[in-house]
């Protein structure tokens, strides 16, 4: 925790990051024939901090978010009580007994809800993590308890990423070696992500298509963290969070 008494060392993340993550998602869900895939992390207004998407395009995606309070399942799973659980929706809620027409006649069809498996946990400081998996077929007992492991996987990779990111972010108040000491200039959960994908080497577009935002909100967060940082670009911000003079 010292250097000689005189400083705090460095803090450096002991998670996986989120890029890693998804190459874990996918590599692990698709031997079990879930191809279609949503993982979040949603802060506590349940607005996305992690969004990992497979499978599905832009065109589903939005048709989804317009008709989302149409979703069956997602309702009859709320109303149940069942958040902290991972469901077969259609055991839970089975499709002869739903009469939304929405539901039935556009959101199936055009998300493939074919055999999905799906579940809301909570994890630290109010956040949430969400999985969504669907296949063509329903899976067999042992494709079953793999998904399980996966899911309580996600839920402590979750908890993880969460209490990392407030750790870095109070980091920030007793590190003498940062750019900025006032409380202004102290990153967000947000621009903390944004920075951290940056030095992972995407662009603009990229951690917009990644975070689920558009481009002109992750330039806007972009340009928040140059100002709060002191920073003049990208390459200078860049090669600050490499020698440790930034606030994570």
């Amino acid at each position: 925790m010292t250097d000689n008494g005189n400083h705090l060392a460095p803090y450096k993340p002991l998670i996986i990051s989120p890029i890693e993550l998804e190459h874990v998602i996918l590599t692990e869900l698709h031997p079990l024939g879930i191809e279609h895939v949503v993982f979040m992390v949603l802060d506590q207004w349940f607005h996305p901090q992690i969004n990992i998407t497979h499978g599905f395009s832009s065109q589903q995606l939005g048709i989804y978010q317009e008709n989302q309070h149409h979703d069956a399942f997602l309702n009859h799973y709320l109303k149940s009580h069942l958040v902290g659980q991972l469901v077969y929706m259609q055991e839970m809620l089975p499709v002869r007994e739903i009469d939304d027409a929405v539901f039935l006649e556009v959101l199936i069809p055009t998300m493939q809800m074919h055999h999905s498996y799906c579940g809301l946990h909570s994890v630290t400081d109010h956040h949430h993590m969400m999985l969504s998996g669907h296949s063509f077929r329903k899976l067999n007992p042992r494709q079953q308890k793999k998904l399980t492991e996966i899911w309580c996987f996600l839920r402590h990779w979750s908890n993880g990423w969460v209490s990392n990111q407030l750790v870095s972010q109070h980091w920030s108040k007793f590190n003498d070696t940062k750019c900025h000491r006032d409380k202004n200039a102290i990153l967000t959960l947000t621009e903390t992500r944004v920075l951290e994908l940056l030095v992972q080497g995407l662009d603009g577009v990229e951690i917009a298509s990644h975070r689920g935002v558009s481009k002109e909100t992750v330039r806007t967060q972009i340009k928040q963290v140059l100002h709060k940082t002191g920073c003049k670009h990208q390459n200078q911000l860049i090669s600050r969070y490499f020698h440790h003079q930034l606030a994570l």
